[in-house]
Parts: C-alpha cells; sequence; structure tokens
C-alpha cells in the first residue's frame, strides 16, 4: 500500500467511530502498524464508564483496517490497566508501568498527559525499537513523543532497557 492510501486509511479508521478521541499511539520498529489509544465517550462528552479507553491495531501494512488486540497481546504487550483520579482516568501500559499516563479533558477534548524528560506533556505517540532475539522479540529502546505542556514545543525522551 502506497503512502497516500495509508494516509486515507488512517483517516478512515481516525473518523469512523465518533464516540472514540484518538489519545495517541503507539508504532514499532517492525512493520507499519500501529496500536491506537482512544478515549471512549458518552453523547454528553464524558468517558464511558464501562469502557473508558479502547486499543487496537490500525493495519497500515495491509488494507489499512483495523483489528483488536488478540487476548495475549492485551495481557502482555500493549494492554492497559484504568483506575479513576480526581481529574480524570490513570492509565498504565502493561509494557510499561514505569509512568503512569493521566487521561484528562482539556477543551473539550481528552489527552493522555505523563512526564516527558521531567515536564508535563501531552503523549502523541510512542515509538518501540524492537530487535530479534532467540526467544522473541527484544525492546532495544522506546521513545515517547509529546508537547511540553508549559512551552508548547515538541519534547522526545529516550528510554533504554
Amino acid at each position: 500500500m502506497g503512502w497516500a492510501a495509508a494516509a486515507i486509511a488512517v483517516v478512515a479508521a481516525t473518523t469512523a467511530f465518533a464516540d472514540e478521541q484518538e489519545l495517541f499511539r503507539l508504532e514499532r520498529s517492525t512493520n507499519r502498524n500501529v496500536v491506537r489509544y482512544d478515549a471512549k465517550t458518552l453523547d454528553n462528552g464524558a468517558l464511558d464508564p464501562r469502557e473508558p479507553v479502547s486499543a487496537y491495531w490500525i493495519l497500515l501494512a495491509t488494507n489499512g483496517g483495523r483489528e483488536g488486540l488478540s487476548w495475549i497481546e492485551r495481557k502482555v504487550a500493549y494492554g492497559f490497566t484504568t483506575v479513576r483520579e480526581p481529574q480524570g482516568l490513570g492509565l498504565k501500559l502493561v509494557a510499561f508501568d514505569r509512568r503512569v499516563l493521566h487521561v484528562r479533558r482539556v477543551d473539550g477534548k481528552f489527552r493522555a498527559e505523563l512526564a516527558i524528560l521531567g515536564r508535563p506533556a501531552r503523549l502523541e505517540r510512542i515509538w518501540v525499537q524492537v530487535e530479534p532475539a532467540f526467544l522473541g522479540p527484544h525492546v532495544r529502546w522506546i521513545d515517547l513523543h509529546g508537547v511540553d505542556l508549559v512551552t508548547g514545543k515538541p519534547v522526545v525522551e529516550r528510554i533504554s532497557n
């Protein structure tokens, strides 16, 4: 699939569900497929208490479609747990539980916030650099990409294993 078709597929996946707002996405060095994390909302704009956040594949390496995470992907790789917080929702990724992401509503839209380089930031994407290993893929590093909440400038933090 060419870049134009992939871009159209992303737009289609982004607009197909009016009750979901993209929080951030996870990209990997293994292929172009991405895991997208969305805030799920009710008609009144509040987070859906039954499923406030969803995660799923956007299959850019093939047809650009949308596919749910498998049980094993949810349990050991791309899943998360949530906890209610006074100002929103805490989100802890299964594979990166060192930091809690905070899902907050700002100007009517939900976003994921966490510290990047020790500064409060809005998370936009996570890059995972993977290398083959004897017992399966090995994560070499992850990059957190976001926007500094104070300066409005892009920030990137590399975390090595």
